[in-house]
């Protein structure tokens, strides 16, 4: 990813938490311009505002999961601690991957899949996963009279965005934060509430331990994989550590090898002059 000239700050914000497990949690991911934070203060301030869908829902921003940077192994750290301490409070009923309506799918997002992949588990989408698709209000004039249905749009699209869509089993929502209609503002939050009712288990702390523990283990897989390099007298590929192994073992051998070879010779000569 090409990353941001600032650094990402990473925090977790959410309106006032109640300390009853009973409350249902949304985390919210997204690169930074998404507008993940204006999805956050949506749903909350409709929570707060008694709405009566989203009564019992928080909405919880995790910034810094899929922005690169400088400091991505610090930021990553900082996420992993905060959101262990947010599940320690109450577990998440779905992880929400905020994109932007009419930005093409690029190796950008793709990569942030990616990042989420790897925080929170490679099943994360298919099984907590939503996708809010925020600037709502470009797809409105996108849709011009003809009365194009969001979803419509959704099953249209192809390539690695539709796989995506697909592993969500299509838990796609269009928001529009400039909408001035009470009906459409309510209808986004009824389109919330009936991805979130397709999701038959929360997200807990050890969801989340165990995808801490896969992400430990590739990294270490990772760090002895071994690195193809074109080797320039016999224009081949080579893997760099079978090399500096064979090196390790001629180095510590030596001696015994060098025994082998003097014994050898000897053998041969000896041979030789037996055979004459």
């Amino acid at each position: 990813m090409t990353g941001h000239a600032f650094k990402p700050d990473v925090y977790l914000m959410s309106h006032k938490r109640s300390p009853r497990r009973t409350m249902k949690t949304l985390l919210l991911v997204g690169r930074s311009g998404n507008g993940t934070t204006s999805c956050v203060q949506s749903i909350n301030r409709a929570a707060q505002h008694g709405n009566s869908i989203l009564t019992d829902i928080q909405a919880v921003e995790c910034s810094g999961v899929c922005d690169t940077g400088s400091d991505r192994v610090e930021s990553v750290q900082t996420v992993t601690n905060k959101v262990r301490e947010e599940l320690k409070r109450h577990d998440v009923q779905a992880v929400c991957f905020v994109l932007k309506y009419g930005v093409r799918f690029t190796k950008q997002e793709k990569d942030a899949v990616q990042e989420v992949r790897s925080m929170f588990g490679l099943n994360v989408f298919r099984d907590h996963g939503i996708i809010i698709m925020t600037y709502g209000d470009l797809f409105e004039v996108d849709s011009g009279e003809d009365g194009r249905l969001f979803m419509d749009w959704c099953r249209e699209q192809s390539g690695d965005i539709q796989s995506l869509f697909e592993e969500l089993s299509y838990r796609v929502v269009l928001f529009n934060k400039r909408a001035q209609d009470a009906s459409k503002l309510q209808q986004q939050l009824e389109d919330l509430q009936r991805c979130l009712s397709q999701i038959t288990r929360p997200y807990s702390l050890s969801d989340f331990n165990q995808a801490l523990r896969e992400r430990t283990q590739n990294e270490r897989i990772a760090l002895f994989k071994p690195t193809p390099r074109r080797d320039s007298d016999q224009d081949m590929l080579v893997p760099v550590r079978n090399r500096n192994t064979v090196y390790a073992l001629v180095c510590r051998y030596k001696w015994l090898i060098l025994c082998v070879f003097i014994i050898t010779v000897l053998a041969l000569f000896l041979l030789i002059y037996f055979l004459k």
